[in-house]
């Protein structure tokens, strides 16, 4: 087997120096304050965090390794990354008190190209495999894609709509 990311070989999907570097690129390693409210990680504790502030989680900034590892999953097509990109959400999930997954997603275009919507495929995962809530609320987007909307255009008509079908919830 070959490491995904540096091609070397490795008894596993990623070799001990990726994994080593996907750890130090999550918020966990980065920052040593935490959230007095949720314990999230945070840069600076004064301020709110993005979970207590806008429901987001994220494991760490989109930079060199975490891209390259995204990028393989989303635009290669790699799905055995799944358990991967998935695992790196479990340590921030276990930090709150029941969540609930809802996966934002992609648009239809991007839908089309790549065959899946890996924000689905990765919510579906961690509710099949750990159990957590997971709610398919929104429609997929029709028009331009959501990276090039400003943020009045994404809360506007142009944005994400709810959906009006009864979607398979996963529990």
């Amino acid at each position: 087997m070959w490491c995904h990311l540096c091609k070397k070989l490795s008894d596993t999907i990623l070799c001990p120096t990726c994994e080593e570097a996907i750890r130090r690129a999550g918020y966990d390693f980065l920052f040593t304050h935490r959230c007095p409210v949720c314990g999230q990680p945070v840069l600076d504790a004064t301020y709110a965090c993005p979970f207590c502030s806008k429901g987001i989680l994220s494991y760490g900034p989109y930079g060199k390794t975490l891209a390259s590892l995204i990028r393989h999953f989303k635009f290669g097509g790699e799905r055995s990354l799944t358990p991967l990109l998935s695992g790196l959400y479990i340590p921030l999930l276990k930090r709150v008190t029941s969540p609930i997954i809802i996966p934002i997603p992609c648009s239809r275009e991007g839908y089309r190209r790549r065959g899946f919507d890996q924000s689905e495929v990765i919510a579906s995962y961690l509710a099949r495999k750990e159990g957590y809530a997971c709610l398919s609320l929104f429609n997929r987007h029709k028009g331009m894609q959501h990276k090039y909307l400003s943020k009045e255009q994404r809360l506007g008509e142009q944005g994400i709509q709810l959906t009006h079908s009864k979607k398979k919830h996963h529990q």
